[in-house]
């Protein structure tokens, strides 16, 4: 019986490495996120090409979340850069959106979890991390919410 190569992991054995993914090109992502950053772009998608384990751009955009909104399938997952300005300031934040659409496979959304992390190096710093699959949890005020929490400012406690 052969030895496996050095190269792959036994069969059944857990490698302490992340998931790689590759990236299409990368040079031109990550100057797409760098204009999110910049705000020249308010937006920046990315997604699988190909079925496999290549990730690539699919669309971006100044449009806002609306227009982003507008980019996510029902069927695919897909992970996005927004900026956004957070209600009553001028203050710019940075929300790293992982969309799971609800028609999307188990096993592509199995693909999610091991990437993710890979995807958000693309990304750089984000203020937020949100994982969804319904697109209402994508309204301004929902984001604004979330980012207030995190900031820790969310001081309407209803009463």
């Amino acid at each position: 019986m052969s030895k496996p190569s050095p190269s792959k992991p036994a069969p059944g054995a857990k490698s302490d490495k992340p998931s790689v993914i590759n990236v299409v090109n990368a040079d031109g992502i990550h100057g797409l996120v760098e204009q999110v950053k910049k705000g020249s772009l308010d937006w920046v998608v990315l997604g699988y090409e190909d079925n496999n384990n290549k990730i690539g751009l699919k669309a971006s955009g100044s449009g806002g979340i609306a227009q982003l909104k507008q980019k996510l399938a029902e069927d695919q997952p897909l992970y996005a850069i927004l900026r956004v300005a957070t209600a009553g300031t001028t203050a710019v934040k940075f929300v790293f959106i992982t969309w799971i659409g609800p028609r999307v496979p188990a096993l592509k959304k199995a693909r999610v979890s091991t990437h993710r992390d890979s995807v958000g190096e693309l990304f750089g710093s984000c203020h937020i991390r949100m994982q969804t699959d319904q697109l209402d949890e994508l309204s301004p005020q929902s984001i604004d919410a979330k980012i207030r929490h995190a900031a820790g400012t969310d001081y309407d406690r209803g009463y």
